[in-house]
């Protein structure tokens, strides 16, 4: 790592900045008063290795290469900042312009470097977000898809010396420029729909008449212009986009407390399939005629009512918390107050779900209806059979012995008859 550090000799600068000149495009003078070992030490921090002149005006120092480790951000004018930094990627953390007296530890830049910070960030930004980028002609370019297809636009990202200072910026544009750079660059999940919307927004500010101006010279121009219409455009897309997630998440969550209820009511109605069982078991105990068959049968319709029973029980109790789960998963959305697209669905959909559900709740009381309703039937008129056998069957008795009673006379007749003849 280098040990060559340029911030003394930029406050040494920058405190003479009133007194200093260049001479023959080179020297850099400094009057006869300064204190030459403040900037002797300043100097040899800063990696010159050669020496002083002493000249009418007092100290000078070559600011040619030879006499440096590495090149000092020491410039004659602008111009010459212009011509050595107009390739840089970011700001020059140290710099100090002799004929502008003007230096990186100013309190405030002027319009010059206000306007080559946007030109740096506002570049560097382009250069990101476009679909390709040409290197050997410094053009972005920019494919946007419309209604009518995809858009072509191109972005020369360079300009002249001239064309830098015809734009004069603020340091309003500097910020927005600073704002749209941390925006573009910063990790997370939107980063590529942050993109998105800023290529639109370009390519939606180039479509605007120019007023005579290159086409990134109007970008720079406008960048608080472009900063304003980029969040715009965002928050309507990301409006849009969350509402269309939100919409998308209470279709799905229907649908899966539909898919839900749907397997309910059909265990349910599995259930209910066993009770016409027991109405044929009734029947076989009508036909019955012993007491342990009869007994039998009842039992087992009493187990089939019991297990309907108890199933539409637990199942009534599953839908309870079916209620719980929808009301639940469905009042984050009755919060959205910003969107009423979302809140009205969500409720409509819940409304729904809640009616499907007393639909089957009412079912199921019906079912267990039926199902006590077919154990008491067979239980009274089992009482009833038992209660009248023992009458039933000493009238069998009686009407047995009138038979066999009217059967002798009626073959003592006979037998009568035949003696007589």
């Amino acid at each position: 790592m280098s040990d060559i550090d340029f911030s003394s000799l930029i406050d040494v600068l920058t405190a003479h900045a009133d007194s200093i000149s260049v001479k023959d495009s080179r020297f850099v003078v400094f009057p006869a008063h300064c204190d030459r070992t403040a900037l002797e030490n300043s100097l040899s921090q800063a990696g010159f290795h050669g020496r002083f002149l002493t000249v009418s005006q007092g100290l000078a120092f070559s600011l040619s290469p030879d006499n440096w480790e590495e090149p000092p951000p020491i410039y004659q004018d602008y111009q010459t900042f212009w011509e050595r930094n107009e390739a840089a990627d970011e700001f020059p953390r140290e710099f100090f312009v002799i004929s502008k007296g003007v230096s990186s530890h100013s309190d405030e830049h002027d319009a010059f470097l206000k306007t080559f910070e946007v030109f740096l960030k506002v570049r560097n930004v382009a250069k990101d977000i476009s679909d390709y980028y040409v290197p050997a002609d410094k053009k972005a370019l920019f494919l946007v898809s419309s209604g009518e297809g995809v858009v072509k636009k191109s972005l020369v990202t360079s300009l002249s010396y001239e064309e830098v200072l015809e734009l004069s910026l603020s340091q309003e544009d500097v910020r927005s420029s600073s704002e749209l750079s941390s925006l573009i660059y910063a990790d997370d999940v939107h980063s590529s729909e942050r993109k998105e919307v800023l290529r639109r927004t370009i390519t939606s500010l180039l479509d605007e008449p120019h007023a005579g101006l290159s086409d990134f010279s109007w970008v720079l121009k406008n960048v608080s212009k472009l900063h304003d219409k980029y969040k715009e455009q965002y928050e309507i897309y990301f409006h849009n986009f969350s509402v269309s997630k939100l919409l998308n998440e209470v279709d799905q969550k229907t649908l899966e407390f539909n898919s839900k209820l749907m397997d309910f009511i059909s265990n349910s109605q599995n259930k209910a399939l066993t009770i016409p069982g027991a109405i044929v078991a009734l029947g076989a105990l009508v036909k019955s005629g012993g007491g342990l068959e009869i007994f039998v049968v009842l039992v087992g319709v009493f187990i089939v009512s019991q297990i309907v029973i108890v199933s539409n029980n637990m199942m009534r109790g599953t839908f309870e918390d079916l209620e719980w789960q929808i009301e639940k998963s469905f009042e984050k959305f009755s919060r959205i107050k910003d969107s009423r697209e979302v809140v009205s669905l969500a409720e409509e959909s819940a409304s729904r779900l809640y009616k499907k559900i007393e639909v089957a709740k009412r079912n199921l009381w019906k079912v267990t209806l039926v199902a006590r309703m077919t154990f008491w039937v067979g239980l009274i008129y089992a009482v009833l059979v038992f209660c009248g056998s023992p009458s039933d069957q000493n009238g069998s008795e009686v009407e047995s012995h009138e038979d066999v009673s009217q059967y002798q006379v009626e073959s003592f007749s006979l037998s009568s008859k035949r003696v007589v003849v």
